[in-house]
């Protein structure tokens, strides 16, 4: 937000307001009566400085380029937050309403700006009547409230010549803001030689903290400055041309307009040089992150060709799980079968009359003979007469065994 002091002065008396002004005369008259009702609440703050908020806010509205978009921070918190006064926000911001609706020619951003306090205070409805029935005379009487609005600065920075912090006037460079004292400038040398203070002080600013005042903001600034030169020479054209024609009486020394012009090629090449630097800089920045992603990609390619390689061996290495796991099934089930067979063909030689153990026969001599049946190995044989259970992985084959000796009506179990 623009400082106070750059865009409005209060006044130190009454007499300001009043004179001359039949408008201020009935406002006036609402604000008193308000202020001498007897009822609660009560306005105690006093008509002056009621009247100074009134036509500072109203100033603002008509300095700001957006002033419409947060009026309750902007300008009621603003003005509660100042006033230690229950009711005086309320009618300030009445009078305002009354001020902007009444000037003969109304900016879109005051009417803007009026409908939006009007959803707010519901005035149409009769709240603060004793203000705003001030537009219903004013419409009768056709009174309008147009007054002097020009910001003080400007006027000090024409007819005095006072240095002005434009920093502090724009509120750090806020462009809006730039654009708003242009708009508020008549005179186009004015218009110039403020806008061209400003750009020099915003090009210093931007060389000592370019983060802080982008280029950018350079580029607009000198753009509008473009733009106001363009003003300024076609003002000074009509002037040149109307001294003309006044003829030879006019005995004043002429200034050739592009030597008013100062500075115009320092700046210029100023913001040639900023923006050649900030190219340089830049091509750095992408070459530098070129020659990164080259690495990053050399990197990956050589991560993805080791991903590849473990990728391989894992299949590989699954490969020979799988075919190791697939022998030792097979072993597994070839030793069930083994053991299944001796089981039976014991059983056979027992049911053949093979006799008691011990006695007439021991498992030796029966390993030999199935050893010379079968082929198997003898200790294997004798090792499962000696210990016969089976594991349920040879249960297949005992269904199978015990199903082929049925077909040759025999019914052995060895189970």
């Amino acid at each position: 937000m623009v400082p106070r002091k750059y865009i409005f002065l209060d006044a130190d008396s009454m007499a300001h307001y009043l004179k001359g002004s039949d408008f201020n005369g009935l406002l006036l008259n609402g604000v008193l009566t308000i202020k001498n009702r007897q009822q609660y609440p009560m306005l105690y703050m006093d008509t002056l400085p009621i009247f100074n908020e009134a036509y500072y806010y109203a100033t603002r509205v008509l300095f700001e380029q957006f002033p419409e978009m947060d009026i309750m921070r902007d300008y009621i918190n603003d003005c509660t937050a100042r006033i230690k006064d229950d009711v005086a926000p309320h009618v300030i911001f009445a009078m305002v309403y009354i001020i902007l609706s009444s000037l003969s020619d109304i900016p879109d951003k005051a009417k803007r700006f009026c409908n939006q306090l009007q959803n707010i205070y519901r005035y149409r409805d009769g709240y603060m009547d004793e203000i705003t029935s001030v537009w219903r005379e004013c419409d009768r009487r056709g009174i309008h409230s147009d007054w002097d609005w020009y910001p003080p600065i400007i006027d000090c920075f024409e007819n005095r010549e006072a240095p002005v912090d434009w920093k502090d006037a724009t509120d750090d460079f806020n462009f809006d803001n730039i654009q708003s004292y242009m708009d508020c400038c008549v005179v186009a040398n004015t218009k110039y030689d403020i806008l061209s203070t400003i750009q020099e002080r915003l090009l210093n600013e931007h060389k000592a903290n370019p983060d802080q005042y982008p280029i950018n903001l350079v580029a607009k600034v000198t753009l509008l400055l473009t733009r106001v030169r363009e003003e300024k020479e076609a003002e000074d054209k009509k002037w040149e041309e109307e001294r003309a024609a006044m003829g030879p009486t006019i005995e004043a020394e002429f200034i050739d307009p592009k030597d008013y012009v100062f500075g115009r090629d320092k700046y210029a090449d100023a913001v040639i040089e900023l923006k050649d630097a900030e190219i340089s800089r830049l091509n750095g920045v992408i070459e530098a992150n070129t020659d990164k992603i080259k690495e990053l990609n050399e990197l990956a390619a050589s991560l993805q060709e080791k991903l590849d390689n473990a990728l391989a061996l894992a299949k590989e290495l699954q490969g020979q799980q799988i075919e190791d796991d697939s022998s030792e099934t097979a072993a597994d089930e070839g030793q069930g079968r083994q053991k299944v067979i001796t089981n039976y063909l014991f059983a056979i030689l027992k049911k053949a009359g093979l006799g008691k153990e011990t006695v007439d026969y021991n498992k030796t001599d029966v390993s030999k003979l199935i050893h010379y049946i079968t082929g198997f190995s003898s200790n294997t044989i004798r090792q499962t007469l000696t210990y016969p259970r089976l594991t349920s992985a040879a249960e297949k084959e005992v269904k199978k065994a015990a199903a082929l000796l049925k077909k040759v009506n025999l019914d052995i179990s060895i189970e």
